[in-house]
């Protein structure tokens, strides 16, 4: 879209009138700036004062970076605009001065040039957040790579009723892909022959698989070799899952908390 003007005075085009400007757009959802040749606001509608957390006083007269200093990268496009007349599309991710419980906003903007007698006169900038789109948008490419993931899974784990066999399957479907290393410990059966007890509140499990990526996989081993019993702390992450019956993410801060011991 290329607005055009008969003449262009004083930097704005001389259709330019801040009332017709108010009735047209006021009342528009999406946020519409109007840009003078020098790119400082000479309007803004209430839309746009929403999204940048700012009344309309505090834009005019000042440039885009000047009233969203944490917005970057918008100039240069401004510029661009105004240069060659040619319409620009960008997205803009980041902050602005509005209250939100977002880390992280987008927005898509188009830029589109004032023209008379073939000179820029300004700009005119109409804004969209894309926020919740984008969102959606990631959270559906997640679900395909869950579904692909479970589709993968049920094809490469449990090929057998070997209980051995389908731990191994699952180490191996999770190392590389998801982790570089993967243990399989599972309650042992009755043993047929002598092994130590466990000290009270121990876990003691039955490795059924260990793997590791490359060069890992050798070196975890001394972690203790499938078929080989393993007794974890009862403050371990392993002990507390269980007793939790939750996930648990360890940060290994401390490398003695909950340390496990391999028995044969």
């Amino acid at each position: 879209m290329l607005l055009q003007a008969d003449t262009c005075d004083d930097g704005m085009p001389s259709f330019f009138d801040p009332k017709t400007v108010a009735a047209l757009f006021d009342g528009n959802p999406a946020a519409v700036a109007v840009l003078d040749h020098e790119l400082r606001y000479i309007y803004v509608n209430p839309a746009l004062e929403r999204l940048n957390g700012l009344p309309a006083r505090a834009h005019i007269g000042r440039t885009f970076s000047q009233v969203l200093p944490g917005l970057h990268g918008q100039a240069a496009a401004l510029r661009d605009v105004l240069a060659d007349g040619k319409p620009r599309e960008v997205t803009i991710s980041g902050r602005t001065w509005a209250p939100t419980e977002e880390e992280q906003q987008l927005w898509r903007a188009t830029y589109h040039r004032l023209d008379a007698e073939g000179e820029g006169c300004g700009l005119m900038a109409i804004v969209v957040e894309i926020t919740d789109i984008a969102r959606q948008r990631e959270e559906l490419e997640q679900a395909r790579g869950h579904v692909a993931l479970l589709s993968t899974a049920a094809v490469r784990i449990g090929t057998t009723l070997d209980m051995d066999t389908t731990c191994r399957e699952l180490a191996d479907f999770v190392v590389p892909d998801f982790a570089d290393v993967a243990a399989v410990d599972v309650f042992p059966a009755e043993v047929g022959h002598s092994v130590r007890r466990p000290e009270p509140g121990v876990v003691r499990l039955r490795r059924a698989a260990l793997r590791g990526d490359g060069d890992l996989d050798e070196q975890v081993q001394r972690f203790g070799h499938p078929g080989e019993y393993v007794d974890f702390a009862a403050d371990s992450a392993v002990t507390r899952c269980l007793l939790e019956n939750e996930p648990v993410v360890d940060d290994w801060e401390n490398h003695q908390r909950g340390r496990s011991t391999v028995t044969s």
